[in-house]
C-alpha cells in the first residue's frame, strides 16, 4: 500500500515475482514514483526476460537477484539518475527531436531500407537521448514508449562505436531475447553549440536495430555504412533552447526573459519535446520535481484517461513560478523565474503554446 507520512513517501509496485519499493523524501507524486518503479522492473526484464525471472524464483524464492544483475550497474544507475533530471518518467513519454517533416520522412525511408537489409524487427535513429525516427517492420507490434525509454537508456551507456547486446522487449514479448545493434554514425557538436562545419552532421547520430535470432555482424555493419550517408539529413534541425526561440513567444538570453525551461507533450501521445536543461544541475532537478508536483495536482482525483481536473494551473514557489496548460492538442509545462507573477506566466504560456501548436508536426517522430 502506498503511504505518505510527513516528508516520507513509500510506494510499492507488485510485479510478480518481484515487489519493488521506493522510499522518497523529495515529495515526489505517488504516480511518478509508480512509473519509476515500473521502468526499473521493465529494465530488469529487458536484461533477463520474464520467464527467466519466474523460473529463478520458483526454484529459489529467496534468491538474491543481484547475482543475476551483475554487470548491469551502469545501465541501472543511469536509469535511476535520469529520474532526477529527465522528463520521461514524469510524463510517461519519450523525447522526440524537433525536425522538419520532410527531413524526418527522408530519414524514415533510409531507415526502412536499412531494416529490410538487416532483417530488423524495429529500428530507431536517435541523438543524445532523443528520437529522430522510429519504425516497426510490417506485422509487428510497435514499440511502446516504455520500451523506447529503455532502449534510449541502453544506448546512453554504450561507449563503443559499434555494439551488439541481448535485449528483451518487456511489453512486446517479455519471454524472448532479441539483439540490439547500435552504431554511432556521426560525432557532430552538441545541441545548442552553434552550426556544424560544412559537410559535417549537426548532431551525433545513432542507429538502433532490433534483430531476432543470431545477428550477422557483417551484414549489420554494411547496412550501417550505407545508412551513414544520410547523416547530413539531420543538419540544421530546429533548436528549442530558450535563447533560440522567437522573442514573441518568450525566447531570449538568461535575464532577458523569465522563461527557464518548458516541456510540450503530444496530447495523450507517447512523445514530448523540451528545451535543453538549465545549466545549473541542482536547479534542473528542482524544476523537474516541482513540475511533477504541478502536473499531479492538475490530475488530482482525475487520470489521463478521464482527463485532468483543471486545464490551467499556476503556482509560485521559492525560486520559481510554474505553469501548466492541458489542452486537447497538447500539454505544456513551463518554469519561470520566481519574479514572474501568475498573469504574466499565463500570458507567456498561451503565446508559447500557440507557437508550438502551429508547428506541431515538426516536433514529433
Amino acid at each position: 500500500m502506498d503511504t505518505a507520512s510527513g516528508s516520507t513517501t513509500i510506494v510499492a509496485v507488485d510485479r510478480d515475482p518481484l515487489v519493488l519499493l521506493a522510499v522518497s523524501r523529495r515529495f515526489e507524486p505517488i504516480p511518478v514514483l509508480r512509473m519509476q518503479l515500473s521502468l526499473v522492473y521493465y529494465q530488469i526484464e529487458s536484461v533477463l526476460t520474464r520467464s527467466a525471472l519466474v523460473a529463478v524464483f520458483n526454484k529459489a524464492p529467496g534468491y538474491d537477484l543481484r547475482r543475476l544483475l551483475g554487470g548491469t550497474e551502469k545501465l541501472m544507475g543511469r536509469l535511476l539518475d535520469s529520474f532526477l533530471t529527465d522528463s520521461g518518467s514524469l510524463l510517461g513519454a519519450y523525447p522526440s527531436v524537433p525536425l522538419p517533416i520532410t527531413r524526418r520522412q527522408r530519414l524514415a525511408v533510409h531507415l526502412g531500407q536499412a531494416m529490410k537489409d538487416s532483417r530488423a524487427m524495429h529500428g530507431m535513429l536517435c541523438t543524445q537521448g532523443a528520437v529522430l525516427c522510429a519504425l516497426t517492420a510490417p506485422g509487428r507490434p510497435t514499440l511502446t514508449q516504455w520500451e523506447i525509454l529503455l532502449l534510449l537508456n541502453l544506448v546512453s551507456t554504450l561507449r563503443d562505436e559499434e555494439a551488439i547486446t541481448p535485449f528483451c522487449l518487456p511489453q512486446g514479448d517479455p519471454n524472448a531475447l532479441l539483439h540490439v545493434y547500435v552504431r554511432r554514425l556521426g560525432r557532430g557538436p552538441a545541441r545548442g553549440a552553434g552550426p556544424a562545419a560544412p559537410g559535417a552532421p549537426a548532431l551525433p547520430l545513432d542507429v538502433v536495430l532490433l534483430i531476432p535470432g543470431a545477428p550477422d555482424r557483417q551484414r549489420l555493419s554494411s547496412t550501417a555504412e550505407a545508412l551513414a550517408r544520410t547523416v547530413a539529413v539531420v543538419a540544421s534541425s530546429p533548436e528549442l533552447a530558450v535563447p533560440e526561440l522567437p522573442s514573441s513567444v518568450g525566447g531570449g538570453r538568461p535575464g532577458a526573459t523569465p522563461l527557464l525551461f518548458f516541456i510540450y507533450r503530444m496530447a495523450g501521445g507517447p512523445q514530448f519535446v523540451a528545451s535543453p536543461p538549465v545549466q545549473d544541475a541542482g536547479l534542473q532537478q528542482d524544476i523537474i520535481l516541482v513540475l511533477s508536483q504541478l502536473r499531479a495536482s492538475m490530475y488530482d482525483r482525475g487520470s489521463e484517461v478521464d482527463g485532468p481536473m483543471t486545464s490551467l494551473r499556476v503556482e509560485q514557489r521559492r525560486r520559481l513560478t510554474l505553469a501548466g496548460v492541458l489542452q486537447r492538442e497538447g500539454e505544456l509545462l513551463a518554469a519561470f523565474d520566481g519574479l514572474t507573477d501568475a498573469d504574466e506566466a499565463t500570458t507567456r504560456c498561451e503565446r508559447l503554446l500557440r507557437w508550438l501548436r502551429s508547428q506541431h508536426m515538426a516536433w514529433f517522430a
